[in-house]
């Protein structure tokens, strides 16, 4: 997945076009996985939203939001595991509070993926034109509640953000996604590096050049 961190990179340094590049190719090697396709799905959308492909971009939105739903599916019936490093203290606390830890668990989980579902509903209707306050309340909330209230894509909905601030804001996403790497195995480790690669969309990337 170093491909969308390179993105979030290139959107650091300013460079919109090299961004949608790196997300398309990425899109190439997408995983057998439901919450990394619909990172890369909803990637591929800004790529190609970027690039005036309006058509394309929707497609690959429409695409995660299924992946999306599909990983909430299976957050369900999910049965979460304990962690195999988790020390004698903790392994026993989770034997005496298995149920508890377990829907803490699964919570975390959902309030990830809701906030990856929240990033390409967002996208959508950045694309479609819908008024900047449309999202704003309800989507930074949630957003808070998966990433923290001072996460980079809490900061990207700010609209008065300067070019100087969002550059930052992707520069700083850069840096939390290269932190969390490599991704862990398993469902839960997917849909929680998942979460961390999805795309935030600031107007002010927008180039409108041609992808070839």
């Amino acid at each position: 997945m170093q491909d969308v961190v390179n993105g979030f990179i290139a959107l650091g340094n300013g460079d919109a076009n090299a961004a949608a590049h790196l997300w398309l190719e990425a899109l190439v090697h997408a995983p057998d996985s439901a919450p990394l396709r619909g990172a890369v799905h909803n990637n591929a959308g800004v790529a190609f939203f970027i690039g005036a492909k309006t058509g394309e971009a929707a497609e690959q939105f429409a695409q995660a939001e299924q992946f999306w739903r599909q990983a909430l599916e299976e957050i369900a019936a999910l049965d979460v595991p304990i962690g195999s490093r988790s020390s004698v203290f903790h392994l026993r606390l989770a034997m005496d509070h298995q149920e508890a830890l377990t829907e803490l668990r699964r919570r975390r989980l959902l309030e990830a993926c809701a906030a990856a579902q929240a990033i390409t509903r967002h996208n959508a209707r950045l694309m479609l034109g819908e008024p900047a306050e449309h999202p704003a309340a309800a989507q930074v909330d949630v957003l808070a509640t998966a990433f923290g209230a001072e996460c980079a894509e809490v900061q990207l909905l700010r609209q008065s953000a300067s070019s100087a601030d969002v550059r930052a804001a992707y520069r700083r996403k850069a840096e939390l996604v290269e932190n969390g790497a490599p991704v862990r195995a398993g469902f839960s480790g997917e849909l929680e590096c998942a979460a961390r690669l999805t795309a935030l969309l600031h107007p002010a990337v927008l180039s409108r050049a041609e992808i070839e």
